[in-house]
């Protein structure tokens, strides 16, 4: 091997002109991916954040609620006790409950086009 050949195949590697048969790449479809993961990841994570923990969540609503609607006993010593009734040093059970009712609608929402994408794509691929 000589020095040019050598050279040749050194500053073919940083060549700028592709060949037709590589896929192309751009590094914006790169950064771009990046950035729509990540957002897509955040509102996922505060829109089931919202729905579970926020306020108590909606699952400490509802069984609070079923609590309340089946035995009259337990709303007095059990409610009271979780904070079902408010009072000093903690709120009601049910406080921010429309954020929560909210992202159950938000989240059925996702889940329904999501499965609708599901059975257009394997529709087309039949």
């Amino acid at each position: 091997m000589s020095a040019s050949s050598v050279w040749k195949n050194w500053s073919a590697l940083f060549d700028d002109r592709d060949e037709p048969t590589e896929p192309h790449y751009d590094p914006m479809h790169l950064g771009a991916v990046l950035v729509v993961c990540q957002v897509v990841i955040g509102v996922l994570f505060w829109l089931l954040w919202t729905l579970f923990l926020y306020e108590g969540g909606l699952p400490r609503k509802i069984g609070a609620l079923f609590t309340r609607l089946s035995d009259r006993t337990a709303e007095t010593h059990m409610l009271k006790n979780s904070g079902a009734f408010g009072g000093p040093g903690h709120g009601n059970v049910f406080e921010g409950w429309i954020a929560n009712v909210v992202a159950l609608v938000l989240v059925l929402a996702l889940i329904a086009a999501l499965q609708r994408l599901d059975r257009r794509h394997a529709r087309r691929s039949r």
